[in-house]
């Protein structure tokens, strides 16, 4: 996994969510303000759509798809 600043590049991308080195969601971007400041993870199963702010200490993570070994 690698930290992805640039929220916006994330938008339909599926990623991990981390504070302080402890993932606390998994799940697909569907949503990014334009400033790249808060995105959305929809809901899955039982989790629900989510809000994470940058400011509240949380960061991106995504494999890139030349680590996995093709297109998703």
């Amino acid at each position: 996994m690698h930290l992805q600043h640039d929220w916006v590049a994330l938008l339909g991308e599926v990623i991990q969510i981390r504070v302080d080195d402890r993932t606390v969601r998994t799940g697909r971007v569907d949503g990014v303000t334009p400033d790249g400041a808060i995105l959305w993870i929809e809901g899955h199963g039982a989790e629900p759509r989510t809000m994470f702010e940058r400011c509240e200490g949380f960061t991106a993570w995504i494999d890139y798809k030349w680590d996995t070994g093709g297109c998703r």
